[in-house]
């Protein structure tokens, strides 16, 4: 219950106003679909601007993501929620994708600071529309956003320098262990 998903549908809405060729893929199942597949139907935009497919293997979000043009991350407007590490941040990333989220802390400085996707307003989805389809049709953006996207998860997050980052610290703090029990 913490994605919000329905901000994104509620986005889709003036988004379509703007660019009637925009699509919008929700994938997976959860506690939300229903009520999100339900305001979709209501709106007028389930199975034109908004398609939803149930859950799929973890294998196939690489072909989901490569297809993508963009790739989302939200969460309902609650200070706590900024500080998550959602996987599909960094499934974004790896696809090279750039990504749009709506909330603030270390994921939206980042995305601020490299340009690897967008920050959304977390409450004018109005306003989260119109920054998706200017977005989505900035040709120049895209290429700008998808090669950041590409740096950082080579440079900050691929699972070898992860790995080694984490080693580093399990020796440092065996190293500390020793020469307090040697003390």
């Amino acid at each position: 219950m913490v994605n919000g998903v329905e901000y994104l549908v509620r986005a889709m809405r003036r988004a379509r106003e703007l660019d009637s060729d925009i699509r919008f893929l929700i994938v997976g199942h959860g506690k939300e679909w229903e009520p999100t597949k339900a305001l979709a139907a209501e709106l007028g935009l389930l199975g034109d601007v908004v398609h939803m497919w149930e859950k799929v293997p973890k294998s196939e979000l690489p072909v989901i993501l490569g297809a993508a043009t963009m790739s989302s991350s939200t969460v309902r407007p609650i200070r706590g929620l900024w500080d998550n590490s959602a996987n599909k941040f960094f499934d974004a990333l790896a696809a090279s994708r750039p990504i749009a989220i709506n909330y603030g802390g270390w994921q939206a400085d980042l995305l601020t600071e490299t340009g690897a996707g967008l920050v959304l307003d977390p409450e004018d989805t109005d306003e989260a529309g119109y920054q998706l389809v200017r977005h989505l049709r900035d040709e120049v953006w895209l290429k700008r956003a998808r090669e950041a996207a590409y740096r950082l998860a080579v440079e900050r997050f691929s699972r070898d320098l992860l790995f080694e980052e984490f080693e580093a610290v399990l020796n440092r703090s065996a190293r500390r262990k020793k020469q307090s029990v040697q003390s």
